[in-house]
């Protein structure tokens, strides 16, 4: 099984979970649209019948106030589409089908990241080693960033631009990862290799280099989109659960009084 095909099989078992998952939801809110409905109309069947009872004493007719009331109901929905409880629960309707049909949409546009790397990666794992390095320079990766990233050292890394041979099958692959990843991020922010290492929360020293991988990448793209309802929050929340106390800074940057920015230690609200 190729990349591509692994990822297009991974998402689309997220994809059916989390299609049944909103099934679920959007059914229990058209549950309770109906009960609001039938309540609503009862209980105006209910003043109808009421104001029928007390005006038997009139002196009309019982076909006239039978023909009265069947006219006065025969159209239930204008008289009931002002209850309070109805139009509550057409508003938890729409906005339950709105936000789920929101949830469905990044979800999609997720798996699309995804598969756009996938795609390039597979088409990187033909090329040569020293070819993707000039790449991944060109978008102004250190060398120190990538050894990193990759999990070599910065001399083995060297070795890689003499030796063409020398990376081993799975080093390869994780460098083709990486140079599609950044493929594609140079089509959404102008200095990828400047994006990556901005902290991404204030107060936190942690950047998108630090927590990238093959599995994240396609997150970090919908944040260096700004996708709507995309957060760095809310992506680092999905990456790593623990962040606010792996990542937290003991400092934080303010003006001084010249004007420039400075650092001091983060004060601490007592």
């Amino acid at each position: 099984m190729t990349e591509t095909q692994y990822e297009e099989a991974r998402a689309a078992a997220m994809q059916s979970a989390a299609n049944f998952e909103d099934s679920v939801e959007s059914v229990q809110a058209s549950i309770q649209f109906a009960a609001a409905s039938v309540r609503a109309t009862l209980l105006a069947a209910q003043r109808r019948l009421t104001l029928t009872a007390s005006e038997a004493g009139t002196g009309r007719s019982a076909q006239q106030l039978i023909n009265e009331f069947l006219s006065a109901n025969s159209e239930p929905w204008r008289e009931t589409q002002t209850s309070p409880e109805l139009l509550e629960a057409q508003w938890r309707e729409r906005r339950q089908h709105s936000t789920g049909a929101a949830r469905k949409d990044a979800r999609d546009h997720l798996a699309h990241y995804a598969k756009r790397i996938a795609e390039a990666s597979d088409r990187n794992s033909t090329r040569a080693v020293t070819d993707m390095l000039s790449e991944l320079s060109d978008h102004g990766v250190a060398w120190s960033d990538l050894a990193a990233t990759l999990g070599i050292s910065v001399p083995a890394l060297r070795k890689w631009r003499k030796n063409t041979n020398g990376t081993t099958p799975e080093n390869h692959r994780r460098l083709a990862q990486l140079t599609a990843f950044y493929a594609r991020l140079a089509e959404l922010v102008a200095s990828p290799a400047r994006w990556m290492s901005m902290p991404l929360v204030d107060g936190y020293n942690v950047t998108p280099a630090d927590v990238y991988s093959p599995d994240n990448g396609a997150r970090l793209l919908d944040l260096a989109a700004g996708n709507v309802g995309t957060t760095a929050e809310g992506v680092l929340d999905a990456i790593m659960a623990d962040w606010r106390d792996k990542w937290r800074s003991e400092y934080e940057v303010f003006e001084a009084a010249d004007g420039e920015l400075s650092m001091r230690p983060r004060r601490t609200e007592s």
